[in-house]
């Protein structure tokens, strides 16, 4: 039996009162008695009928074990039922001072959460999860952010994830969901050089992203906004074959509503006050293969052509940078479509591989590329030319 068998058994061992409570102390069995042997058996057996008392259904020492319990804990003898006992009688002043406002102490966390108090600590320790505050006595002490991230872990492995994968899915996922991924990237890569490009070369760059992501990668995950629906509508033909060879194509605009009908891509709709509505984004992760872009669309002080529009656009083929822009996009998919649970979990299991030297230079190769192409490179002009096929 692995480590995330003993953790993810059905079987809750430790209740008093339940299938294991002829044990003794040592983990021995005990050698039971019948009702009518030896004196007062008769007051044992009523007492174990008798509502309320010890040994009956819903007595003091029978343990109600709730979903999360049952499948994620394991504990031997009644160690688990009496440490889990000790931690919910124990007064501020015995767990070490008083509790900041907003924490709360292990046994609380494993209340609201419904995993096993040891089970917790078992987790901290292998995964880092939950993440404990320390007091000024040096107590450990839990947020409500670990109880939903918990939560998060119990609905992963409800839809059949390792708890392995699924610690790991939940610790790179950013604990307050980031509405823009042009800004998440800013934000976390200050090293990526942001370029101002128009329309025509950004739809180059674009295409270029997707075709070596379909002859490419295998079974990759496909993420674009496209910040309406009338632009996504000219690359709907193209994207559904995209999608028809990927693990998920997820596509983004100001959409009536969300829906998906496999194979065609996943449409997610952004809100009216959405910052990604002015975004134009592609991510493509997968195992042999990531490259991302972002971009937000500078304002124009005065209408013009569609191809004169401008964006300031961060680039990458890191696959860190990529999977940092895949993680902002599918938290916010996820919350719209939770049908895609599946095929985002399967894309993003495994961790991100580091970047290599070679990687790096042709960051800053292309990096230096794209700033010739931007806006004002031309004599005479104050956009680029004008591409067959860039509408």
């Amino acid at each position: 039996m692995t480590p995330d068998d003993e953790l993810g058994s059905e079987r809750f061992v430790g209740a008093v009162g339940g299938g294991d409570q002829d044990l003794d102390r040592t983990g021995m069995r005990r050698t039971p008695q019948t009702d009518g042997d030896g004196p007062g058996s008769a007051a044992r057996a009523r007492r174990r009928r008798e509502p309320g008392t010890a040994g009956a259904p819903g007595g003091p020492f029978s343990v109600p074990l709730s979903p999360y319990a049952m499948r994620f804990g394991k504990l031997g003898g009644c160690r688990a039922a009496s440490a889990s006992s000790r931690e919910r009688r124990m007064s501020p002043d015995q767990s070490g001072g008083a509790t900041p406002a907003g924490l709360m102490p292990i046994g609380e966390l494993s209340r609201r959460s419904g995993v096993p108090v040891t089970v917790l600590r078992t987790w901290e320790e292998r995964y880092g999860l939950p993440r404990p505050r320390r007091t000024p006595s040096g107590q450990r002490r839990y947020g409500e952010t670990d109880r939903e991230l918990l939560a998060r872990v119990a609905a992963l492995r409800e839809r059949g994830m390792s708890l392995a994968a699924a610690m790991a899915y939940v610790k790179a996922q950013p604990e307050v969901v980031e509405p823009s991924v042009f800004a998440s990237l800013r934000r976390r890569h200050p090293e990526l050089d942001a370029q101002l490009l128009a329309k025509p070369v950004l739809l180059a760059l674009s295409r270029a992203v997707e075709d070596e992501c379909c002859a490419r990668a295998e079974r990759p995950l496909l993420l674009a906004g496209f910040q309406r629906r009338e632009f996504y509508g000219a690359s709907a033909r193209r994207w559904a074959e995209l999608a028809r060879t990927s693990l998920a194509a997820v596509v983004f605009a100001d959409f009536t509503r969300s829906g998906w009908s496999p194979p065609l891509p996943a449409e997610v709709a952004l809100g009216a006050d959405g910052p990604m509505l002015r975004e134009w984004f592609l991510v493509c992760d997968a195992v042999d293969h990531q490259a991302c872009l972002a971009g937000w669309e500078v304002p124009r002080s005065s209408p013009g052509p569609d191809r004169a529009r401008r964006f300031e656009v961060v680039w990458s083929v890191d696959p860190q940078v990529v999977r940092d822009a895949a993680h902002v996009a599918t938290t916010i998919a996820l919350e719209e479509l939770p049908a895609l649970t599946d095929p985002v979990n399967t894309a993003l299991a495994q961790p991100a591989p580091a970047a290599s030297a070679d990687l790096r230079r042709a960051n800053g190769v292309m990096g230096r590329a794209l700033a010739y192409l931007g806006p004002g490179r031309w004599p005479g002009r104050d956009e680029p030319p004008h591409w067959p096929g860039a509408a």
